[in-house]
């Protein structure tokens, strides 16, 4: 209505995702059942409430048992647990809704099936801790990752799965994933987590080669303005480009590496 000011007893709420809001002009975190209102053109449009995320914010630093009480890093933060435990948790983990806990208050976990009966058991953590399962309520199960998980998954598919989309601008060439970041196990994965370190915002993986493999040399993470620069048609416009590596020559390379880093 115009001339009017906002309606008399309508909140404005906005959701907050990774740390900053969706909407520059109003603040504050969306409580269950509520609706968000944007004014446009001076009429106030209501949008259907969001999903219920009591625990994913950073306006009050409360992530389930988890309470943030300093920033180490852009990336990384200083929890305490409900119970005491004091412990470094990367924003990925508290964003995603991997870890809530410091792991050791609640290793049981009470599982109602379809028939009634209650089932506990033993929580069940993977070596590299970046994926948890949750059992919903109706007896499915809901496969949570983080975002350092969700690139190195992409990574091994597009350089060794052949019915991947984009398998021939990647494996197709040649390019492949170094054993290191492939081991079975999810020891893979927890190498890569060591080798690069947490994922900043607004940043991807990037081969600092373009005709190289991905190893952790050649690795980085980068934004993508420093990625539209660093393709084989800029950097090799007008000359052909440089045969890729052999895979057994990266791999002693890296094997090497890694012997001299860890040689004990």
């Amino acid at each position: 209505m115009k001339g009017q000011g906002k309606p008399q007893g309508v909140a404005t709420l906005a959701l907050t995702v990774y740390g900053r809001n969706t909407n520059p002009k109003v603040c504050g975190v969306a409580q269950p059942g509520s609706a968000l209102v944007s004014y446009a053109k001076g009429r106030a449009v209501q949008v259907p409430p969001p999903l219920p995320t009591p625990f994913m914010s950073f306006k009050n630093g409360k992530f389930g048992l988890l309470t943030i009480r300093r920033e180490i890093s852009p990336d990384i933060f200083e929890c305490d647990c409900g119970c005491g435990n004091l412990l470094d948790v990367w924003r990925s983990l508290l964003t995603s809704g991997v870890q809530l806990d410091c792991g050791m208050c609640r290793r049981f976990i009470n599982y109602r099936r379809r028939d009634g009966k209650v089932i506990r058991f033993f929580r069940r953590v993977s070596v590299h801790g970046h994926s948890r399962i949750i059992h919903r309520k109706d007896g499915t199960l809901r496969h949570l990752f983080t975002r350092e998980h969700v690139t190195w998954r992409m990574m091994v598919q597009r350089c060794h799965d052949k019915k991947f989309q984009y398998y021939d601008r990647y494996g197709g060439k040649g390019i492949r994933v170094c054993q290191r970041w492939r081991e079975p196990g999810g020891y893979g994965l927890l190498n890569f987590l060591r080798d690069m370190g947490p994922r900043p915002l607004n940043k991807t993986l990037d081969r600092i080669n373009t005709r190289g493999h991905y190893e952790p040399t050649n690795c980085r993470w980068a934004d993508i303005e420093v990625q539209s620069m660093n393709r084989t048609c800029v950097i090799w416009k007008h000359c052909a480009p440089p045969p890729i590596e052999k895979v057994r020559a990266m791999e002693a390379r890296v094997a090497k590496m890694d012997e001299e880093m860890n040689p004990f």
